[in-house]
């Protein structure tokens, strides 16, 4: 092979489109149930993930899911590793200036999940000298740490939400600051724990990209809308939200 083909080559390698022969590598954490997580046989599903890919049979693109930490993913989308990413993820201008994000396609709030016997709890200010629980990264962990302060070591932070539920369960935290749908989630599964809060903010999730990356924009947003105005997105939505 003569060197300027191997140069050519290597220019190819390099400049790689995002979207990949119509495949879009889309990140996520699956320890954030309902919205994504790990069944039985080890298969990744819940809501965010019957939305990517509705998204992406009507944008246009095959979708490729890749699991990996919450607080890597916006690192993935920065160095190419990954092409977009749907993983509860809310809108937030500090990660505006990292990512681009699609129209909203989710309203959350954070709340707070205490064991069963703990009374009071029914605000944010209310962690305020206690151990808390957050998932490394979240909204949550951003709302804490304004409460208790960034380096407080009574503030708990974990990779995975299984790891943060289990700590509440046995008593090690006295309180969890998490979304309300995985709120619900994890008290319908786990005994002895509950929402002691009403929602105390109001957050978008949207599906990210990497920054400046208009092409692939472009076809989620029209994934977006077209969902919507099929009914496939309110089907989804009544699938893992019945309640």
């Amino acid at each position: 092979m003569s060197r300027f083909i191997q140069a050519v080559l290597a220019l190819v390698m390099v400049a790689a489109p995002s979207v990949r022969a119509g495949e879009v590598v889309v990140g996520t954490n699956a320890e954030f149930m309902p919205f994504e997580y790990t069944d039985d046989d080890n298969n990744i599903i819940g809501y965010d993930i019957d939305v990517i890919n509705a998204v992406g049979r009507a944008g246009g693109f095959d979708v490729r899911i890749h699991n990996q930490s919450f607080d890597t993913l916006v690192e993935g989308l920065e160095t190419g590793k990954l092409d977009a990413v749907i993983s509860g993820m809310t809108i937030t201008e500090a990660r505006r200036e990292k990512i681009d994000f699609s129209e909203p396609y989710y309203n959350a709030a954070q709340v707070l999940v205490v064991q069963e016997k703990t009374p009071g709890y029914e605000k944010i200010g209310d962690i305020e000298g206690k151990v808390v629980g957050v998932q490394l990264g979240t909204t949550g962990a951003g709302m804490a740490e304004e409460v208790m302060g960034e380096n407080n070591p009574d503030l708990k932070q974990f990779r995975k939400y299984n790891e943060v539920f289990s700590e509440l369960r046995i008593g090690r935290i006295d309180a969890i600051v998490v979304d309300l749908p995985v709120a619900r989630a994890y008290v319908d599964k786990i005994p002895g724990i509950r929402i002691s809060s009403p929602p105390m903010s109001e957050e978008e999730y949207g599906i990210a990209v990497r920054k400046g990356n208009a092409e692939l924009l472009a076809k989620v947003n029209a994934g977006l809308k077209a969902i919507h105005e099929s009914g496939e997105y309110d089907e989804i939505t009544a699938k893992w939200f019945q309640n």
